[in-house]
C-alpha cells in the first residue's frame, strides 16, 4: 500500500508541474524564446526500421523510421526543488509548441507526414526531446538503367516550412543515420544512409531556409528477377537454335519461332509494369530482350527464305555465283557436304543432261531416210490406225518379213528413245530439286551460327556491363 500511495503522489506532483507549466500562459503557436532575435536550434536523428513498399512505377518509397528532433524552450524551466525534485516530465506533444519541420518531398496525402503525435519528455532545463514513430512515403527517383543489378537512391528531405534560419536552425548530430535497428528486406538492402545539411533560398521569402537530407541507398536483391526473368528469357532464345535444327519438311520452323518471338514480348511486357514509363533511360534488361527479339525477328525471316529455297524444286537451277559461294565455300565452312560445281556457263550445263537423248532421237529420224517414218512414241498408233506387223495374203513371205522385222526395231527404238528421255529428265528435275535443298541445309546451319554467335555477344556484353556497374 506504501508504494500504491507513492506511485499515486507521484503522478499528482507531475500533474501539478504540467498544470503549473501549461497554465500560466503558455502558448503553443508562439515560438518560445525570451527575444524574438533569439534562434533555436533543432537537432534531428533519424533511424530507418524497415523498408515497407517501393512503388517503382510511381517511384514512391514507404519507410518506417524512428525520428528524434530535440531543441530548447524557454517557458518549460523549472526549478526541481521547488517541485518534489523532479527533473522530467512527459508532455503531449500538441500542448507545448513544436518546430513546423516536415518531409518537403512528402508523397502522402496526409498532410502531417504519417508522424506520429506522440508524448514529448521536458526536463526541468526546458530540454525537449520528441521521439516519435513516422511512416514517411517520399518521392523516390528511380533509375531503372541497371535493372535488376540497380541501386536506389531515395532522399527524405527535412526542413522549416515557416521559420528561416534566423528563427529555427535545423542541424544534424552525425554525418550517418542509424542503421542499426533496421529490418532486412526480401528486395533490398539497406547499403548506406548518408545525412547532408545545406541551406536553399525560397522565392517567396527572404532569409535562408536550411534543409536536412537523409538518403537511403537500397541495394536490390537480385536473385528473384534473376530466376524469373533473365534465365527463361535465355532459354527461349537459345530454343531459337532448335528451329534451324527442325527439317524444313515437318512444316514447323516459322511455328516455332513465332511462338517463341510472342513469349519474348510477354517477358518485355512483365518488365515494362515494373519500371517507371519514362523516357529518359531504358533499363538494360529491357535492352536485352529488344536486342534478342530483333534477333528472334531476323531469324524468323531467315527461315522464311530457306523454306523458299527448300520448296523452290525444278523450276529453275540455282545461279553459277549463289552455288559457287553456298555449295563450294560457305558449306564446307559450316561443315556441310560440299558438291561440286560446273565451270561452264549454264547454257553448256543445261544441255549437258539432254545431249545424250537429243542426240539418240536424231539418229532414229535418220531412218526416216530410208523410208522408215516420222519418229513418234510406241503409243501413238500409225495413220489410218493401220497394223503395221500386218502382212497381206498378196504380199510375199520375204517382203513380209523383212518390212515387220523392220519396223518392230524402229518401234521398240521409239520406245527406248522415249523411256530414256523421260528418265534424263526425272533425273534432272530431281537433282535440281537435291541442289535446292543442299542450299537451304547450307544456309540453315549458317544462321545457326550466326544466331549463336549473336546471342553470346548480347548476352556476355549485357552481363559484362551490369558487372561493371556492380563492381
Amino acid at each position: 500500500m506504501a508504494g500504491t500511495n507513492v506511485g499515486a503522489d507521484r503522478v499528482f506532483q507531475t500533474a501539478q508541474l504540467s498544470s503549473y507549466l501549461l497554465d500560466n500562459g503558455y502558448s503553443s503557436v508562439v515560438r518560445p524564446v525570451m527575444h524574438q532575435s533569439e534562434t533555436i536550434t533543432v537537432k534531428m536523428d533519424i533511424a530507418v526500421i524497415g523498408l515497407l513498399d517501393m512503388d517503382e512505377a510511381n517511384q514512391i518509397m514507404t519507410a518506417n523510421t524512428y525520428m528524434t528532433q530535440r531543441w530548447r524552450d524557454s517557458f518549460l524551466v523549472w526549478d526541481p526543488a521547488a517541485f518534489w525534485n523532479i527533473t522530467a516530465i512527459q508532455i503531449p506533444i500538441e500542448s507545448i509548441w513544436r518546430p513546423d519541420v516536415i518531409l518537403i518531398n512528402n508523397a502522402n496525402d496526409n498532410l502531417d507526414g504519417g508522424i506520429r503525435w506522440t508524448h514529448a519528455t521536458v526536463d526541468f532545463t526546458g530540454e525537449v526531446v520528441w521521439r516519435t514513430n513516422a511512416i514517411l512515403m517520399s518521392a523516390c527517383p528511380m533509375n531503372p538503367l541497371y535493372f535488376p543489378f540497380d541501386t536506389q537512391e531515395c532522399p527524405l528531405v527535412f526542413g522549416s516550412w515557416t521559420f528561416n534560419g534566423d528563427q529555427v536552425d535545423v542541424i544534424i548530430n552525425s554525418t550517418v543515420g542509424d542503421m542499426s535497428q533496421f529490418v532486412g528486406n526480401g528486395e533490398w538492402d539497406l547499403d548506406g544512409f548518408p545525412v547532408q545539411r545545406e541551406v536553399t533560398h525560397k522565392l517567396c521569402c527572404a532569409g535562408d531556409y536550411p534543409v536536412i537530407t537523409y538518403t537511403i541507398v537500397l541495394q536490390r536483391r537480385f536473385l528473384f528477377y534473376f530466376f524469373n526473368l533473365v534465365i527463361p528469357c535465355v532459354l527461349i532464345s537459345s530454343l531459337v537454335l532448335m528451329g534451324f535444327y527442325l527439317p524444313s519438311d515437318a512444316g514447323e520452323k516459322i511455328t516455332l519461332t513465332l511462338t517463341l518471338l510472342l513469349a519474348l514480348t510477354v517477358f518485355l511486357l512483365l518488365v515494362a509494369e515494373t519500371m517507371p514509363p519514362t523516357s529518359d533511360l531504358v533499363p538494360l534488361i529491357s535492352q536485352y530482350f529488344a536486342a534478342i527479339i530483333v534477333a528472334v525477328g531476323v531469324c524468323t525471316v531467315f527461315a522464311v527464305i530457306n523454306l523458299n529455297l527448300h520448296h523452290r524444286g525444278d523450276s529453275k537451277r540455282a545461279p553459277k555465283c549463289l552455288r559457287r559461294v553456298v555449295l563450294g565455300k560457305l558449306a564446307k565452312f559450316v561443315g556441310v557436304r560440299t558438291i561440286p560445281v560446273d565451270e561452264e556457263d549454264d547454257e553448256v550445263d543445261s544441255v549437258t543432261p539432254a545431249a545424250a537423248s537429243s542426240s539418240f532421237m536424231d539418229a532414229c529420224k535418220s531412218q526416216d531416210d530410208v523410208g522408215v517414218g516420222v519418229l513418234n512414241p510406241v503409243f501413238e498408233g500409225d495413220e489410218g490406225n493401220e497394223d503395221p506387223f500386218a502382212c497381206t495374203a498378196s504380199s510375199s513371205s520375204s517382203t513380209c518379213d523383212g518390212n515387220e522385222i523392220e519396223r518392230f526395231m524402229t518401234r521398240a527404238m521409239r520406245a527406248v528413245t522415249y523411256l530414256t528421255k523421260l528418265t534424263v529428265d526425272e533425273a534432272e528435275s530431281s537433282q535440281l530439286s537435291k541442289e535446292w535443298m543442299h542450299i537451304a541445309m547450307v544456309l540453315d546451319h549458317c544462321c545457326v551460327y550466326t544466331f549463336l554467335f549473336i546471342f553470346f555477344l548480347i548476352t556476355i556484353g549485357t552481363i559484362l556491363v551490369a558487372a561493371v556497374r556492380a563492381s
